[in-house]
């Protein structure tokens, strides 16, 4: 995947990007939405959540350069062409959870089917990165749906 590099001089988001930079801090924000039809509308075609929200979340987070923006292991700053979602599957038996990525499609019924797959071949294997060669060009997803908050 193209990672595309960003000349600091001539970046507009400079000033910005060292300030926040040298705090060390991070920016996390929740939303409460409505998803009544979109559960109604999954479940009349047999199609689950989980997958349905990672979809939707990478084709917003490719859909803008700015959430592509990173710096590399070296240091490099730069944005890749696209990101793929690297997610946790939670193993009811034992109360743990596990790593995985999926090839990414912006087209739904390929990515759900990528997952699929993912989840035939991995759902059941234990530990924390499971699925080996884990892409520089992933981004993490996490969900726990049994808990609300707002904050």
């Amino acid at each position: 995947m193209k990672f595309n590099l960003i000349e600091k001089e001539k970046w507009d988001r400079l000033p910005y990007f060292e300030h926040y930079l040298n705090q060390k801090c991070t920016f996390s924000i929740t939303a409460n939405i409505d998803i009544t039809t979109l559960l109604e509308q999954l479940r009349n075609k047999g199609i689950k959540l989980y997958p349905s929200f990672i979809y939707m979340v990478t084709r917003i987070v490719n859909s803008h350069k700015e959430f592509r923006t990173c710096l590399k292991d070296d240091g490099t700053l730069g944005y890749w062409e696209s990101l793929l979602p690297s997610y946790t599957i939670f193993h009811n038996d034992n109360k743990s959870f596990s790593s995985i990525w999926t090839e990414f499609s912006d087209e739904f019924p390929v990515f759900y089917k990528n997952f699929q797959d993912d989840m035939k071949q991995y759902s059941e294997v234990k530990g924390f990165f499971i699925k080996e060669n884990v892409p520089e060009n992933s981004f993490p997803i996490s969900s726990i749906p049994w808990v609300s908050f707002t904050g």
